[in-house]
């Protein structure tokens, strides 16, 4: 049996748990989520270094949840899946740059 294991919303208020999962799911390949800036912190290099030779995919650069979605469309998929949904292309391709940097 396949198992795909992904991590949501890793950052430096959830190190301590991310660790823990690491460890606890060693034998299982993980797609670590992450969230370099979260609520605009800077990343914590201890976090950096945990993460190392991992697989890795961006979750958002801050999380930011701010965006409106009056049609409601985002509402299916999670009521926190906003942060690029607001942003035009050339500051999608900023944060996303950031966060590729910070790594």
């Amino acid at each position: 049996m396949k198992v795909a294991i992904s991590i949501h919303d890793v950052c430096n208020e959830h190190i301590a748990v991310t660790g823990f999962l690491m460890e606890a799911l060693s034998r299982f390949p993980k797609t670590f989520l992450v969230i370099p800036q979260w609520k605009d912190q800077t990343l914590n290099t201890e976090l950096v270094t945990l993460l190392k030779d991992q697989d890795l995919a961006l979750h958002g650069l801050t999380h930011d949840t701010s965006a409106i979605d009056p049609a409601g469309r985002l509402l299916l998929l999670s009521r926190s899946a906003k942060e690029f949904y607001r942003l035009d292309r050339k500051e999608t391709l900023r944060r996303i740059h950031v966060a590729r940097d910070l790594f």
